[in-house]
């Protein structure tokens, strides 16, 4: 069941009896996903309801389909994938091997990953770093772009 802001200032999901899943959003992106009992409060859109009813909510959306629980992360750059899902991806595509490879193979480009919380598509070292993955990985770079937009969270 979709609770709009537009109609209550402050978005109230109340199920003290049972449990179910929330998905809070903006409209434009996922702030939260998670199943919880009680009282959610946002001022946010929610949707509660099962599992299926929010990932289909979610596709309806046009939103990647999350597990939970998700929670956006704090000051993320609007155009940023999760490491979790870049890798995710990577293995349900078979490259993941390329991946780990690709990051071995370069000390600084190692310790950036390591250090990083999420990837941050704006950023010029790594933007430089897709063409040279896809040449690794044997993809285009049509194809890792793609790859990577499936990854936003």
């Amino acid at each position: 069941m979709a609770i709009p802001t537009s109609t209550i200032p402050l978005a109230i999901h109340e199920s003290p009896a049972i449990r179910c899943f929330r998905l809070i959003h903006d409209e434009t992106r996922i702030i939260a996903y998670f199943e919880s009992a009680g009282v959610t409060r946002t001022p946010a859109m929610l949707f509660c309801g099962t599992q299926t009813e929010c990932q289909a909510e979610m596709t309806r959306l046009g939103f990647p389909v999350v597990a939970a629980p998700y929670h956006a992360l704090p000051d993320a750059p609007p155009v940023a994938i999760s490491k979790l899902s870049l890798r995710r991806k990577l293995r349900e595509l078979g490259l993941e091997d390329a991946m780990d490879s690709f990051i071995a193979a370069d000390a600084q480009r190692q310790r950036d990953y390591n250090d990083a919380q999420y990837l941050s598509l704006t950023d010029p070292l790594l933007a430089a770093s897709f063409p040279l993955f896809a040449t690794a990985a044997g993809k285009t770079e049509a194809e890792i772009n793609a790859l990577l937009l499936e990854c936003r969270a």
